[in-house]
C-alpha cells in the first residue's frame, strides 16, 4: 500500500524477486528523495535509516550502502525541506527501510518516537516547518526581533532591484482594482529560521536567525508604499485608507490584556546600531524621508538608507492600482518556508548548516555563527554570553567594514594549526572549509569555543588594530609619560608604518606580528616592551627580505607561519637565532638586491626600490616621520641623474660613457624620494633647476631650505652645486651602510 515517505507518495515495491525493473524502482525512489543512485554491485541486504532532522535529509549508511556509493547532492537538504513544508510536516520523522534484497520487497515503518531528537540524541524543543505568507509573518502571531549576533545588512542596490523586479514580473502588465490576486503566480522567498523566545502560547516574540535581509528589504518597500499612498489625492480617501492598511503590517498595536503584554512598535525590531534609522524609514513622511542623510553613517546604515531610497523611487513610478495590487500580492502570494524552534542551539546550527555554502556567505559569517552556536546554554536559555560576544563582533564589523573583517578572519584562520607545529607545507583548503574545521577543533576542546569567543578573539582583534593603526597604544588607552617607553613605542610605530606598506602586496607578516602582540598583551611580565621591539625589528627584516627579493608566496607564508609557532610557544630567546634571523645566503641575496644596478626597473612599479628609500629616509631622521608621509601615491622616485638627460644639461659631470650612465641611473645612490607634483616639474632639467624644484621654501628662503623627505634634504645640503661620479659613489655607499647596517637590516 502507498506510504508517505518524507512528504512524497511512494508505492511499496512488490514482494517478488527483484529483477531489472526492481533496480529501476529502487533508483527512482532514491532519485525522488534527492539522492544520486548507483546500481548495486551485488545483491546484499540493505538497511538504512533516513530521517528528516532540522529541515535536512540525513542518510545513516551501513557498510553495504557505502559499497553502493550512495551520495547526497548539495541541494538535497533544500529539496527535502521544501517537500516537507508543502506536506505540512511539523517535526522530524524517522523511517526505517529494511529487508530489501533479491528475495524480498520494501517495508516502511514509521518510528514516531523520533520527533524532537537532535544529533546528540538528547531531548530538544520541537522543530516546526511552515509555509507562511507575508500576511502571516507580518501579523499578530509574530513579533520579530533581529539579534545582535546576526550578520550586518549587506544587500546592495542590485539585490534590492532584483527583489522589486521579481515582484513586478509576477504582476500582469495592466492591473486594475479588479485584478484577482489569487489568479497570479506565487513567489517563494526562500527559508527563514525563527527562534521562539518563550514557551508561553500568548507570546509572539521570535528571534530572526535567518531572513534578516529579506524582512528589512520588504518592510522598507511597504514603508515606501505607505508614504506614496498618504500623498495620493484619491476619491473616497482611498489613499489614506490603504496607508493605514499598510501600517498594520509594519506596526503592531499595544495589547495590555495579554500575558505577557504586547508593546506598541514595529513588527520587525532590528539591531540597536540601525534601529533609529530603520524606525525613521518606517514612520517618517515623504518630506522627512528626503531629509534623511547618509553622511557620518556606518556601512550598514548607509546600505539600508540607499535601498530605502531605491524602493521609494520604484514605488513613486507606479500608479495607484499598481501599488495596491503589489501590496496585496506581497501579503498573499509571497511565501516564506519558516522553520521554528525553541532551541537556540538548534536554530543557529540550522542557520550555519544551511548557509555554509550559501550565496555571499564569507568565512567571517560562518565563524560568527559557529561561535554563537557554541556559546548558547540551551538548558538555561542563557544568552548573556552570546550577547556579549555579539556586541564585540558588531563593534569589530563596524570599525573594520565587511571586507577588512574578512581579511582579519582570514589571518586568524591561518593561525588555526599553531598547536600542531607543522613541519611540511600546510594543506590548501578553501577558506569556508577551513573555518568549519577550525570551529570543529574549538568545539571538541573543553571550554575552547567559549574562551576563544570571549577572550582570545577580542585580544587578537586588539593586536590586529595595533598593527593596522601602526601604534602599540590603542585610542582608548592612556598615553605613557616614561621617556624610555615612549622611545620604544616610537620605534615600534615606525616599524609598523613600514610593514603596512608591504600589506598591499602581501599580509603574511601579520600572522607572526599578531601572535607577538597577543603574547605581549597576555604576558607583559615575561614580554617586556623592549623584547617586543626587538622581535618586531626581526619580523620587519624578514618581511623586507621577502618583499624586496620577491620570494614565492608559498615559501613566504610557511616562513611567517613557523615564526608565529615559535612566538606562540615563547621558545625564541636569542633574537639572532632561528627563523627570526636571515641566513647567510638570504643576507647575501638581500644585499645584492639593495646594492645592485637593477634596483630600479623603468617599466616596473618599483615597490621594492621605494621601500628601501623610505627606510633610508626614516633612519636619517632625528624623530618619527609624519604619520601619512609615506602613504599614498604622492611619494615618487626621482633619478638625480635623469634617465634621458639632455645633451646640454649642465650640472652633471663624469657620465659621458653611456655604459656607466646606464649602470648608475638605476642604482640606490642615484635615487631619491620626492613629491609627485615636484617630480613632474623637475623632469630632465639641469641639476641646479632640479634641486630648486625639489626644494620647499618655508619663511625666509635665504635662511632655511628644507624638503619633506630627509633623504632628499640631505642630498640638497651635501651636494648643492653639482652631481658627478664621485658624489654618486659617496651617496651610494652612505645609503647602503644606512639600510644594511646594524641599526636597520644588519646585512653587512
Amino acid at each position: 500500500t502507498p506510504g508517505l515517505f518524507c512528504g512524497i507518495q511512494v508505492s511499496a515495491v512488490a514482494r517478488s524477486p527483484v529483477n531489472t525493473s526492481g533496480s529501476t524502482q529502487e533508483a527512482n525512489l532514491f532519485t525522488m528523495l534527492g539522492f544520486t543512485y548507483h546500481r548495486p554491485l551485488n545483491g546484499s541486504a540493505m538497511e538504512a535509516c533516513c530521517h528528516l532532522e532540522a529541515g535536512r535529509i540525513c542518510l545513516l549508511q551501513t557498510h553495504s550502502l557505502m559499497r553502493r556509493k550512495l551520495q547526497t547532492p548539495p541541494n538535497a537538504k533544500t529539496r527535502a525541506m521544501s517537500i516537507a513544508c508543502r506536506q505540512g510536516f511539523s517535526s522530524p520523522d524517522i523511517w526505517n527501510l529494511s529487508d530489501w534484497s533479491r528475495r524480498g520487497g520494501l517495508r516502511i515503518k514509521r518510528d514516531v518516537h523520533a520527533a524532537g531528537m537532535d544529533q546528540e540524541g538528547s531531548g530538544s524543543d520541537e522543530l516546526t516547518a511552515k509555509r507562511l505568507t507575508m500576511q502571516n509573518i507580518l501579523g499578530d502571531n509574530y513579533h520579530l526581533h533581529i539579534p545582535l549576533w546576526q550578520r550586518q545588512y549587506n544587500w546592495d542596490a542590485d539585490n534590492m532591484e532584483q527583489l522589486i523586479e521579481d515582484l513586478q514580473q509576477n504582476l500582469p502588465e495592466q492591473v486594475t482594482d479588479e485584478t484577482v490576486i489569487t489568479d497570479l503566480d506565487t513567489m517563494e522567498l526562500g527559508h527563514g529560521i525563527l527562534l521562539k523566545q518563550s514557551s508561553d502560547q500568548n507570546c509572539n516574540k521570535y528571534t530572526v536567525v535567518d531572513g534578516k535581509q529579506r524582512l528589512i528589504s520588504l518592510t522598507m518597500l511597504l514603508a515606501a508604499m505607505r508614504r506614496r499612498m498618504k500623498q495620493w489625492e484619491h476619491p473616497e480617501d482611498k489613499g489614506n485608507k490603504m496607508a493605514k492598511a499598510i501600517a498594520t503590517k509594519l506596526f503592531q498595536e499595544e495589547d495590555l490584556g495579554l500575558s505577557p503584554e504586547r508593546p506598541e512598535g514595529p513588527r520587525v525590531v532590528v539591531q540597536k546600531l540601525t534601529e533609529d534609522l530603520y524606525n525613521s524609514i518606517l514612520t517618517c513622511n515623504t518630506l522627512e524621508f528626503h531629509k534623511l542623510s547618509s553622511k557620518s553613517r556606518d556601512e550598514e546604515s548607509a546600505l539600508i538608507l540607499s535601498n530605502a531610497r531605491l524602493a521609494q523611487k520604484s514605488v513613486d513610478a507606479m500608479d495607484f492600482d499598481q501599488v495596491v495590487v503589489l501590496f496585496k500580492y506581497i501579503l498573499n502570494n509571497c511565501f516564506l518556508l519558516s522553520q521554528e524552534t525553541g532551541s537556540i542551539r538548534l536554530a543557529i546550527q540550522m542557520y550555519t548548516s544551511q548557509t555554509d555554502k550559501g550565496k555571499n556567505m564569507q568565512a567571517s559569517d560562518i565563524l560568527k555563527g559557529k561561535l554563537g552556536e557554541y556559546l548558547v546554554s540551551e538548558e538555561e536559555h542563557n544568552t548573556s554570553e552570546l550577547e556579549q560576544f555579539a556586541a564585540k563582533w558588531q563593534a569589530m564589523e563596524t570599525r573594520l567594514g565587511r571586507d577588512e573583517l574578512q581579511q582579519f578572519v582570514s589571518l586568524i584562520i591561518k593561525l588555526r594549526d599553531l598547536q600542531e607545529k607543522p613541519t611540511t607545507k600546510r594543506s590548501s583548503k578553501n577558506e569556508l572549509q577551513a573555518v568549519l574545521d577550525f570551529a570543529k577543533k574549538l568545539e571538541v576542546t573543553p571550554g575552547g569555543a567559549r574562551l576563544y569567543a570571549l577572550h582570545t578573539l577580542p585580544a587578537m582583534y586588539d593586536s590586529y588594530m595595533r598593527l593596522t593603526e601602526s601604534s602599540l597604544r590603542l585610542m582608548s588607552e592612556p598615553a605613557n609619560v616614561d621617556s624610555e617607553t615612549v622611545e620604544i613605542e616610537n620605534r615600534i610605530h615606525l616599524l609598523l608604518v613600514f610593514m603596512n606598506q608591504i600589506t598591499a602586496t602581501y599580509n603574511d607578516w601579520m600572522i607572526a606580528a599578531m601572535v607577538l602582540l597577543y603574547q605581549w598583551q597576555e604576558n607583559k611580565d615575561n614580554w617586556p616592551l623592549a623584547k617586543v621591539r626587538i622581535h618586531l625589528e626581526d619580523i620587519e627584516r624578514v618581511a623586507a627580505y621577502h618583499y624586496v627579493c620577491a620570494v614565492k608566496g608559498v615559501d613566504r607564508e610557511k616562513r611567517f607561519f613557523q615564526i608565529a609557532v615559535q612566538l606562540n610557544d615563547a621558545v625564541v630567546k636569542d633574537p639572532n637565532d632561528g627563523l627570526l634571523s636571515l641566513t647567510y645566503s638570504e643576507k647575501k641575496t638581500f644585499r645584492e638586491k639593495v646594492t645592485g644596478p637593477g634596483l630600479y626597473k623603468p617599466r616596473g612599479r618599483n615597490y621594492a626600490a621605494k621601500y628601501i628609500l623610505m627606510r633610508a629616509d626614516a633612519e636619517l631622521r632625528q624623530s618619527n616621520p609624519p604619520k601619512q608621509l609615506y602613504a599614498g601615491k604622492k611619494v615618487t622616485i626621482d633619478h638625480i641623474l635623469p634617465q634621458n638627460p639632455a645633451e646640454d644639461c649642465p650640472g652633471f659631470f663624469g657620465f659621458d660613457d653611456s655604459k656607466i650612465r646606464d649602470e648608475v641611473t638605476s642604482q640606490l645612490g642615484n635615487l631619491t624620494l620626492i613629491n609627485g607634483a615636484r617630480n613632474s616639474a623637475a623632469g630632465n632639467s639641469s641639476y641646479k633647476v632640479k634641486l630648486d624644484k625639489f626644494t620647499v621654501h618655508r619663511g625666509d628662503s635665504s635662511k632655511r631650505v628644507i624638503n619633506e623627505f630627509a633623504i632628499t634634504e640631505e642630498l640638497i645640503r651635501q651636494h648643492p652645486e653639482k652631481w658627478d661620479l664621485e658624489a654618486f659613489r659617496q651617496r651610494h655607499a652612505d645609503l647602503v651602510d644606512l639600510v644594511c647596517g646594524e641599526h636597520c637590516w644588519k646585512l653587512l
